[in-house]
């Protein structure tokens, strides 16, 4: 009787445990907001524990939410405990998430040079291009992330991809003022004279924005002082106020009435074209 008594309790907590298991793998599949799993929430969180109890019960490590980023994506943002997680359980670490960026574009983006470094280090493709055509390195450039474009330089990568409307990083830091960024870049002898596709080069980007630090560094490096601007379009050049005539940069300089980056231009050469 006795036997019998323990052997109908043992059937009962199998059973339970039966279920327990099978609403756990429920869980670890459900999605919340966003179609975020438990594995992604947790990524994004920056819950090193709950991340690591999830993988060990065979959480899907390649979900992807309602943006198409996986864990590592979410995780490269500012998680690093959770990103290095992720590379030793072998995930992917070139997989593109949300507007086709790696986690490596992401960590650039987001300035997350202790991520950044560690994906390097994990063989990350460094030049690899979001769907705009940008990589790492020019986010890093856009977003004023200093620390990780010199982590990007000093692992080589290419400084003078452009972006299909012929956008480089160099001329991006130009418009934008960042000399630090300028002088990154110039040591890793990116090419001064680039253009995009209205003919803007980083010299005439940096002065139609009066940024005579950049102007300077720029015709140090070398910088034409005559190439001129070749499109007539009134519009912004890199989302700056540009004068809408053609011209180089010493004509934008004067129109502007800019004097300290007329002097630098006149300096170096410059003249009125």
């Amino acid at each position: 009787m006795k036997l019998a008594k323990l052997i109908l309790v043992l059937l009962g907590l199998t059973l339970l445990i039966v279920i327990a298991v099978r609403e756990s793998r429920e869980d670890i599949s459900a999605t919340g907001w966003g179609k975020r799993t438990a594995l992604l929430k947790a990524a994004d969180d920056g819950d090193v524990e709950r991340l690591k109890a999830l993988i060990a019960s065979g959480a899907d490590l390649n979900a992807r939410d309602e943006w198409q980023d996986t864990a590592l994506n979410l995780a490269a943002r500012n998680h690093l405990g959770c990103l290095r997680i992720l590379i030793a359980a072998h995930v992917d670490i070139n997989t593109p998430g949300w507007q086709r960026q790696t986690a490596l574009i992401t960590a650039a983006a987001c300035g997350s040079r202790g991520c950044l470094q560690a994906l390097i280090s994990a063989g990350a493709r460094i030049d690899e291009r979001d769907a705009d055509g940008n990589t790492a390195l020019m986010e890093a450039v856009k977003n004023g992330r200093l620390p990780c474009v010199d982590t990007l330089v000093n692992a080589h990568a290419n400084p003078d991809i452009r972006t299909p409307f012929g956008n480089s990083a160099m001329l991006t830091a130009a418009a934008h003022g960042d000399a630090g960024s300028i002088r990154a870049l110039i040591r890793a002898k990116s090419n001064v004279n680039v253009r995009d596709a209205d003919g803007n080069t980083p010299l005439i980007a940096a002065t139609v924005n009066g940024h005579a630090r950049c102007v300077e560094l720029l015709l140090k490096a070398g910088a034409n002082t005559e190439a001129k601007r070749w499109s007539k379009t009134t519009e912004p050049a890199n989302g700056f106020e540009t004068p809408p005539s053609v011209g180089t940069a010493l004509n934008y300089a004067t129109h502007m009435g800019r004097g300290d980056i007329v002097k630098l231009l006149v300096e170096h050469g410059a003249r009125k074209l």
